[in-house]
């Protein structure tokens, strides 16, 4: 039987396969920081009811690889989401991207 994220205590990881650790959780069982086999952290902020807020992730030396903040609607939809990722052929430059869903 393979544990699930969510049958995982606070702060408790697991190795799901040789890439990626299971993440260590917050409080409320969401997600709060993982570590890819490259050895880069990913961590995790949500809002109090636990939709996620920010994703960033870092090389072992503290260099911003990937970040993502995102904001919903007050029914809890994702409306918005910038991201901002290294450039492949100049990890001095970001790429920003922003992602909006349009309002029926």
């Amino acid at each position: 039987m393979t544990a699930l994220p969510s049958d995982l205590a606070p702060g408790q990881t697991v190795t799901v396969n040789a890439q990626v650790k299971a993440p260590a959780l917050s409080g409320k069982g969401n997600a709060a920081a993982e570590v890819k086999a490259n050895g880069n952290t990913v961590d995790f902020t949500y809002f109090r009811d636990g939709l996620l807020e920010t994703q960033t992730e870092k090389k072992p030396d503290g260099t911003l690889v990937s970040d993502h903040v995102v904001a919903y609607d007050l029914n809890g939809n994702r409306w918005h989401d910038v991201s901002r990722k290294m450039n492949a052929d100049n990890d001095g430059a970001y790429l920003t991207t922003t992602t909006a869903r349009r309002a029926r």
